[in-house]
């Protein structure tokens, strides 16, 4: 048997033997990429939905703050209404009160008669005065209740509203969760597909291009080659 047969009979299993050896490397390195790029999908998608749970946060306390400072505004402008209203009604009742005095000495020239009835107008006014202020206080109490409901439902629904963006974020970064592994082994073999034999059944004669070190021919087969040529 001549040399060159000899080569040429061991060439192609050799060949093969390190054709294998680039495709082990080639998966381990696959393998290496999708893990290293799933650890960083993960630690962005938690980094994202970390920055939108604490925007959310940020301005919902912003919007009860607001939300507080404009009932407190409420709260005392009603009471200062009250107050107002108060003063006003006094002077109209005391304007009142003179008005009856007045008309009861011109019609009345008796001096203790005079006397007993400014005491019955004086206690009709202050019973006049009691029953006006306990009416306004009720009435206030009544705005007061209803508008500190109306606040307390608006409370509520900005509650709900962070609720609703924090499911809204959850729901997000779980849905790029469940499809980030996926997402990472199709780009891992988009990106390695020329160089991964598995991804190339149908071009098996092809040469890598893209991963010199990794699928470089062996030159043991090269040599082959030339010796048969030779033949």
């Amino acid at each position: 048997t001549l040399p060159c047969e000899e080569a040429a009979g061991a060439a192609p299993s050799e060949g093969r033997e390190g054709s294998e050896g680039a495709d082990a490397r080639a998966r381990e390195l696959k393998d290496r990429l999708e893990l290293e790029l799933l650890q960083q999908g993960e630690e962005q998608y938690e980094c994202i939905l970390k920055r939108k749970e604490q925007h959310v946060a940020e301005q919902i306390a912003k919007m009860m703050e607001l939300a507080r400072e404009k009932q407190a505004a409420e709260l005392k402008t009603l009471k200062e209404t009250l107050e107002t209203d108060t003063k006003e009604m006094k002077k109209k009742l005391e304007a009142k009160r003179l008005e009856r005095i007045q008309a009861m000495v011109k019609v009345t020239s008796d001096k203790m008669a005079q006397e007993r009835l400014k005491r019955e107008i004086n206690n009709s006014h202050i019973q006049e005065v009691v029953q006006v202020i306990k009416q306004m206080t009720e009435n206030l109490e009544k705005h007061q209740e209803k508008l500190e409901e109306k606040q307390a439902a608006c409370l509520e629904q900005i509650r709900e509203m962070e609720k609703q963006f924090q499911q809204d974020a959850l729901a997000e970064y779980e849905a790029r969760m469940k499809g980030l592994e996926a997402e990472v082994k199709e780009s891992v073999k988009a990106c390695l597909r020329d160089c991964l034999p598995s991804e190339a059944k149908d071009k098996p004669e092809r040469p890598c291009e893209d991963f010199g070190e990794l699928c470089e021919q062996d030159p043991l087969t090269a040599k082959a080659g030339v010796q048969e040529s030779h033949l």
